[in-house]
């Protein structure tokens, strides 16, 4: 108990320390090379199942999945789906993997990608995802407890927060169906307004955004159309 004390003390994320953290009503394996699963992210889940609602066995494709949380939770809400769990870190994978194995899932499809240099040969009926969408410049201003022990990798794109939101702009029709849907993580200030615009430049008109429960931007809906 002292150890974790000390941990704590130093601004180490209470998930960490316990290896575990709650999403969506359930316990999900945690460590360093996963971003903590956030409350605020469960609003991807509520759109996700609003808009499969109608969709006969659903082909999901969940983009940066980390600890696999989003994923795992739509395989066991909507268990006639099939998820595809794509990340570029072999040592996330492995924690999605475990969590997998765990929740005793079977219609998750783990892969190892960076959708910036890989092509995804699927037509998806969902792509969800939650991007690393915080700005370079803006990772010494994160509490401690973000930027000392969450994965850099899973919260900054190394760039201006937007990086991800332009590639899945441009590979949109490629991977998702006709009337298909991305659901989408969004940050604080103008990050939602600038995310908007990306897509509209594209040519996306049916775009969405829904509030959080701290009545926040949180999400993105956009309709490949």
């Amino acid at each position: 108990l002292r150890r974790w004390i000390t941990r704590r003390i130093n601004n180490e994320p209470i998930q960490y320390i316990l290896g575990s953290s709650e999403f969506y009503g359930r316990s999900f394996i945690v460590n360093k090379n996963v971003l903590i699963p956030r409350p605020e992210t469960e609003i991807l889940i509520d759109k996700s199942i609003e808009e499969l609602i109608n969709v006969n066995n659903p082909l999901i494709l969940d983009v940066g999945t980390g600890s696999g949380c989003i994923a795992i939770t739509i395989a066991l809400e909507i268990p006639s789906s099939t998820i595809i769990a794509i990340d570029i870190d072999e040592r996330a994978l492995s924690v999605a993997k475990n969590n997998i194995e765990k929740h005793e899932v079977k219609n998750i499809e783990v892969v190892l990608a960076d959708i910036f240099d890989e092509k995804i040969n699927k037509k998806a009926d969902m792509l969800i995802s939650n991007p690393p969408y915080i700005a370079k410049e803006e990772i010494s201003g994160l509490m401690k407890d973000v930027k000392n022990y969450e994965p850099l990798i899973a919260l900054t794109d190394n760039n201006d927060g937007l990086m991800f939101y332009r590639k899945i702009a441009e590979i949109m029709p490629n991977i998702l169906k006709e009337n298909g849907t991305a659901i989408m993580e969004v940050g604080i200030g103008d990050h939602p307004d600038r995310v908007e615009e990306i897509f509209r430049d594209r040519g996306y008109g049916e775009i969405k955004t829904e509030l959080d429960l701290n009545k926040d931007k949180r999400a993105m809906v956009i309709k490949n159309k």
